[in-house]
C-alpha cells in the first residue's frame, strides 16, 4: 500500500500532518516551505524533518518551494536540516511553485531531483552589494577623512574610496 503524509506550515510554524491517501504502507512526506524564509521557517523545517525522520513510513520527500528566499542563516539552516534527510538515505525531489530565488534555491540544493514549472522565477543565489563613493565630493567640500583599519579589507564598504580591482 501506498500513503502520503503532508507537513504544512501554519502560521504559527508548527508541523501539521494530515494523511492524503491511506495505504497502510510507505508513505511520501511533503514538506512545504512558503514566504519569505526567516527563524520561524527555519524552525517549522527543523520540527518537519524531526517528524519524518522519526516516521519509519517515509520512503520519499517531496520538498516544496515557493519562496523568493530571505535571511540568509535562516536559509542556511534549513539547507542542514534537509540535509539530514539526505543522509539517512531518504530521496528528496524539490518541487518548485511561482518562485524559488535566492534562499528558497539554496535550500533544494541538495535534492535528488529539482522540478520547476515554466513559469517559475527562480535562480540568484549570491549577494549584489553598491556603495555610493563620497570621496571627491567630501575634498571639494574641505573634509578630509582618515580611516584606520585593521584587516586588508577591513574598509571594503568605506564609501570614500571605491572598490579595488580585487574586491570587485
Amino acid at each position: 500500500g501506498f500513503s502520503a503524509f503532508a507537513s504544512s506550515n501554519a502560521n504559527n510554524g508548527l508541523v501539521q500532518t494530515s494523511t492524503l491517501q491511506d495505504g497502510g504502507g510507505s508513505s511520501i512526506a511533503v514538506l512545504e516551505v512558503q514566504g519569505v524564509i526567516d527563524g520561524s521557517n527555519a524552525e517549522y523545517a527543523r520540527q518537519a524533518v524531526n517528524e519524518i525522520l522519526d516516521n519509519k513510513n517515509i520512503r520519499a520527500v517531496v520538498l516544496r518551494v515557493d519562496s523568493p528566499g530571505g535571511g540568509v542563516t535562516a536559509s542556511d539552516e534549513i539547507w542542514h536540516y534537509i540535509q539530514r534527510i539526505k543522509e539517512a538515505n531518504i530521496p528528496i525531489v524539490a518541487s518548485y511553485g511561482g518562485v524559488a530565488a535566492s534562499g528558497g534555491y539554496y535550500i533544494s540544493c541538495c535534492a535528488d531531483h529539482i522540478i520547476a514549472q515554466e513559469t517559475t522565477i527562480t535562480g540568484s543565489i549570491g549577494v549584489v552589494g553598491m556603495k555610493l563613493v563620497m570621496g571627491g565630493a567630501l575634498e571639494k567640500m574641505g573634509i578630509n577623512v582618515h580611516t584606520n583599519q585593521r584587516g586588508q579589507h577591513a574598509d571594503i564598504m568605506n564609501s570614500n574610496r571605491p572598490y579595488t580591482a580585487e574586491e570587485t
